[in-house]
């Protein structure tokens, strides 16, 4: 991969790392046949799981699930004034997006929800992890 997009890169202003950071997983899901997505998010809050299933029907493909499963995460995140936080989620084509501040004109509504979101955190880092290491896929 090019660019090491499975090493945490910060995506707010402040580049300094806070002493705690909270682990948030995303994951979106997208099924033609039933006509429904979902996305879910799961923060790794000390020694508890907070978790989040969302049902969407409108979404149009699963990169759309994807998306909304990053700003669903980060709003999750809010709700719990979790402030700090480490992002993963295990959509390349996303995590880069966000990290090279572009996004398809498809996803634009998305990619500039979540930068107005992000703005609002002490600290935000997010990479790429495998599928196999994303625990939100489970709780699909």
């Amino acid at each position: 991969m090019s660019k090491h997009f499975n090493q945490f890169h910060s995506i707010t202003k402040n580049i300094i790392k806070p002493p705690i950071i909270t682990l948030l997983q995303t994951d979106g899901s997208f099924h033609y046949n039933k006509k429904l997505s979902q996305t879910a998010c799961i923060i790794f809050n000390d020694s508890k799981l907070l978790t989040q299933v969302k049902n969407y029907s409108k979404h149009k493909c699963p990169m759309e699930s994807e998306w909304n499963s990053i700003l669903d995460g980060i709003q999750f995140a809010k709700k719990k004034n979790i402030t700090s936080i480490y992002l993963e989620n295990d959509c390349l084509g996303v995590i880069r997006s966000i990290v090279e501040n572009n996004s398809h004109k498809k996803f634009k509504d998305y990619y500039y929800h979540i930068i107005q979101e992000i703005n609002e955190f002490e600290y935000i880092g997010i990479r790429w992890i495998s599928r196999k290491y994303n625990r939100a896929d489970d709780l699909f």
